[in-house]
């Protein structure tokens, strides 16, 4: 059972205390760096953090650095910070428009105190970031912006990925990359710039999570320096996602032989040259027999291939994460599920998604497909969006069933294709569906770790009585979405789920009841 955040705090606040008491005999909690950080870190807003970081000059430096450590800067982080430097030099910083101008050493002292706090940043516009990064960068050559930089998602528009270079601090550990185009997995053309940037990326020291796979890179696999270069970082990393790169034959055979690698995904519905890719057979040979590691497994591809592939693979697994290409009924999953339970006993994530949706469900219920999955005690994260009907919905029962076997789930998500356009039901229309608010409190008793819940087609229209609140031990947030679902009584339900959970987020946002009015 999850242990709540006082309980946790109680704990390490007295192996802490009894680990410094003797040392300091005397000394109060505020006066121990690591008891207070620890306090510090049980705060809940940026607002309380910066009240104790005015209280005393001591109180300032951890105070801070909990605020800084993840900013908010909304993709821009250098702009955001442009402020710290005197108002002449912000100025020119902002204005974006003298490349030759140089700033004094002594100028950054408010700059590096923040920037040395900073652990984890988002970048997504370049054309502004590129010019103060520039600036900075040219002030001081060979001084890194972000000296302590742990993780970075950078996000880029065309050909940009070059703007991205004065981040790539030695000391990051993750770095995930997405280019913002209209189309899916826009194919980056070649270029010296970003491949100048990839070879570093790919000689970052430190660096174990690697994602490139919104991404097409297939110009690049034909790179031999950069191919070498992936080859000699593959023993660092421990997660590697790619659509490119991977099934070549000198890639993939690294990746098998590495000791560290837990994470992996592989794109097998691409169309690959034979002469430079494994075929799919090799594949399935080299990840049956090799990767020591290997826990966490995460395909693309139609349902067909991915049940083949993981039925011959045949190995335990931790996590197994589909993305189908296509369409997926309840048959279809029931044949992934099968193909999955029958080689692993310790799964803790099932994820399985549809690219698009089916022009005939089928009738066959959900719960003969999600049936072995009530072998899978540990299982903690349950993802599924396909197409299924209200009919084909799990049922009260189902959900006491599995539920029952799950005393982990912390994430549970059914929804029927998301993001499709969905129907406008009248008044006339069948409103019941077999699984009810009963089922939430059934899943409420046995999930007490619960943190996300998103189910399609649940009847709303009756709401079981509780007459006082029976809440769980957590005092996490607890995300609930309804979809495909009749949610006119709004007020009251979410009276029903209040009494569930002491922190609860509710959205209707995706009820598809748009004829009858709501009562909010």
């Amino acid at each position: 059972m999850q242990i709540d955040k006082k309980a946790r705090f109680d704990a390490e606040l007295q192996h802490a205390s009894s680990s410094r008491a003797d040392l300091i005999p005397g000394t109060s909690v505020m006066d121990i760096p690591e008891l207070f950080q620890l306090v510090l870190s049980f705060l809940s807003s940026a607002a309380d953090l910066v009240a104790m970081a005015c209280v005393a000059k001591r109180y300032s430096d951890a105070a801070l650095s909990l605020i800084w450590r993840t900013p908010n800067f909304q993709g821009d982080p250098l702009l955001q910070m442009a402020h710290l430097f005197p108002d002449g030099t912000c100025d020119i910083l902002v204005d974006g428009k003298d490349t030759s101008y140089r700033i004094s050493a002594e100028f950054f002292l408010r700059f590096d105190y923040y920037a040395n706090f900073i652990r984890h940043i988002h970048l997504w516009k370049a054309p502004p970031e590129r010019f103060i990064a520039g600036i900075l960068s040219a002030s001081r050559p060979g001084v890194w912006l972000f000296p302590h930089l742990i993780s970075i998602h950078i996000g880029c528009d065309g050909d940009t990925l070059h703007a991205a270079g004065p981040y790539l601090t030695p000391s990051l550990k993750e770095l995930k990359i997405n280019h913002w185009e209209p189309e899916n997995l826009p194919v980056v053309a070649s270029s010296s710039r970003t491949t100048a940037i990839l070879l570093q990326i790919f000689e970052l020291p430190d660096l174990e999570v690697l994602d490139l796979m919104d991404t097409r890179y297939p110009d690049y696999e034909h790179n031999t320096e950069l191919v070498d270069a992936l080859i000699e970082m593959i023993p660092q990393l421990v997660s590697f996602s790619a659509c490119d790169f991977t099934t070549v034959k000198r890639v993939y055979d690294a990746l098998s032989k590495s000791r560290k690698l837990r994470s992996l995904f592989l794109d097998l519905g691409q169309e690959r040259e034979p002469q430079l890719h494994h075929e799919l057979d090799t594949l399935i040979k080299l990840t049956r027999q090799n990767f020591p590691a290997l826990q966490d497994l995460s395909i693309l591809c139609a349902g067909p291939e991915a049940s083949r592939f993981l039925r011959q693979v045949n190995r335990e697994l931790h996590c197994v994460d589909l993305r189908i290409e296509g369409d997926l009924v309840v048959e279809g999953l029931q044949e992934l599920v099968q193909s999955v339970t029958n080689s692993t006993s310790s799964l803790r994530t099932f994820k399985c998604g549809s690219s698009e949706p089916a022009d005939d469900p089928g009738e066959r219920r959900l719960i003969d497909a999600l049936k072995p999955l009530g072998a899978m005690t540990s299982l903690r994260h349950l993802y599924i969006a396909m197409s299924f009907t209200g009919t084909q919905m799990l049922s009260d029962a189902d959900i006491d069933t599995l539920f029952a076997a799950w005393p982990h789930m912390q994430t549970f998500t059914l929804e029927s294709d998301p993001g499709a356009e969905r129907p406008v039901l009248t008044e006339d229309e069948p409103m019941g569906f077999a699984l009810t608010l009963t089922a939430i409190q059934q899943i409420q008793h046995y999930a007490p770790s619960l943190k996300e819940l998103h189910l399609s087609y649940v009847d709303l229209s009756h709401i079981p009585d509780i007459p006082k609140p029976v809440f769980t031990e957590s005092f996490d947030t607890v995300e609930i979405l309804f979809t495909r679902s009749h949610a006119h009584n709004r007020r009251a339900i979410r009276g029903f789920i209040n009494k569930l959970w002491r922190r609860v987020t509710l959205d209707f946002e995706a009820c598809c009841l748009m004829t009858l009015p709501h009562s909010d």
